[in-house]
């Protein structure tokens, strides 16, 4: 059996943002809503992610670089997520602009074998092409079979100690924008669905229990800090009236706004680092109900000139480094399948 592990930075907290907007309806100038939600308010869906990761072992450099795979299997990331959306129509007029204008109310519950979390927030689309949401989140996690889901930098020895399941919580406040455009909108037929979407995200992140400056780990993604941050995304692609959906590619930006999340002793880590991703993706569409992103991840990490190992009985790890220049490399296929209720 394989074991669930993952050792990068990059994870299933961005992968989550990078497709969610992707398993729903895509863009204003498609049918409002399907025949059988148009009488209820209510919604539920069931979102499984998978992700499968493959090794690239990091090169020694100064200079930007691509490590290429050096092993087949590097883990794998499963998460379930319920939703719920009360939906309420605020049309500002006849104009297909402002007619479809609503105000979502939600509710997410997700489980990983390591942590869970709860988030409330509300969507609200003021005209056609953009929509505005504001949420908070809380969870807890745990330790399990080696694998860190909530766990506390230790300088001392370079290695992360595990804090206690609900005595240490995980918080997130967001607020998000999204732009969207279809070229279906300004010349009409089911074969000119050439789709834009924008999205930016703003963030503050924490765990409870960690004082500020001090790193951390969550969902098995290390190298976190208390402060604010963000995730960006933009998409083109073409959309189908087939089974296969729609095909696109997909760039990503994620990292924080400020090196100060970190304290002073790590001021060659980078802790402003921006993460970038390109990611080919495709949706298929099994019903109206069942669909399938496939997504393709190539992103950067920190690059360094030293080796991660361990001196003396110390774990010498990325926070103890100099950073360099980016470092290209495949990182995983990610698998989301969403079913509406």
């Amino acid at each position: 059996m394989f074991p669930i592990t993952f050792k990068k930075t990059f994870s299933l907290i961005a992968l989550t943002l990078a497709v969610s907007f992707l398993s729903g309806t895509f863009l204003f100038s498609q049918e409002s809503s399907d025949e059988e939600s148009e009488n209820s308010p209510h919604s539920f869906s069931l979102t499984t992610d998978f992700t499968y990761h493959t090794k690239a072992d990091p090169i020694l450099s100064k200079a930007p670089r691509f490590a290429p795979i050096t092993g087949i299997y590097d883990g794998i990331e499963l998460r379930e997520t319920a939703t719920y959306k009360y939906n309420i129509p605020v049309p500002f007029g006849d104009n297909f602009l402002v007619s479809g204008n609503y105000l979502n109310l939600c509710g997410d519950f997700s489980l990983t074998p390591v942590n869970f979390d709860l988030k409330a927030y509300a969507e609200f689309s003021p005209v056609a092409f953009l929509v505005f949401s504001l949420g908070a989140k809380s969870g807890t996690g745990w330790n399990l079979m080696g694998m860190d889901g909530m766990s506390k930098y230790n300088n001392k020895n370079g290695k992360y100690d595990a804090l206690d399941p609900f005595g240490c919580w995980f918080y997130e406040f967001n607020f998000q924008s999204l732009f969207q455009f279809d070229a279906a909108a300004i010349f009409p037929g089911d074969w000119n669905h050439v789709v834009f979407l924008a999205l930016y995200d703003i963030r503050y992140t924490g765990l409870s229990a960690v004082d500020n400056g001090t790193p951390w780990a969550w969902q098995i993604t290390y190298e976190l800090a208390n402060g604010w941050n963000y995730y960006s995304c933009a998409l083109i692609g073409y959309q189908m009236p087939l089974k296969l959906k729609m095909v696109g590619l997909q760039a990503e930006f994620f990292g924080r706004y400020s090196s100060d999340s970190y304290d002073k002793m790590y001021k060659d880590f980078k802790g402003d680092y921006t993460f970038i991703a390109l990611n080919p993706l495709a949706v298929i569409e099994f019903t109206k109900k069942d669909s399938l992103t496939i997504l393709l991840n190539f992103t950067t990490r920190r690059g360094y000139n030293d080796k991660m190992e361990k001196k003396d009985g110390y774990e010498v790890t990325g926070l103890n480094l100099k950073y360099y220049a980016d470092e290209w490399f495949f990182q995983r296929i990610a698998f989301r399948y969403c079913h509406k209720f």
